[in-house]
């Protein structure tokens, strides 16, 4: 995990392994839970990339320091 700063952001990188046969298929709500209250809170000032790739989760969010 990594947490940075830059021009008034805070940028949360996050890495882990997943695995096929450990990995439900239907799927849950965290995420568009996580979305939905990114939402509220920051509107439209946030981004939130989520990628699965070659067995490996890659999240990256950006937040404002200020609301």
């Amino acid at each position: 995990m990594e947490i940075d700063e830059l021009n008034k952001l805070i940028i949360i990188n996050v890495i882990n392994s997943c695995f096929k046969d450990t990995m439900k298929e239907s799927g849950g709500i965290g995420i568009a839970n996580t979305k939905k209250r990114l939402s509220l809170i920051y509107k439209e000032n946030y981004s939130l990339n989520i990628t699965n790739k070659n067995n490996q989760f890659s999240v990256t969010m950006k937040i404002p320091l200020e609301t």
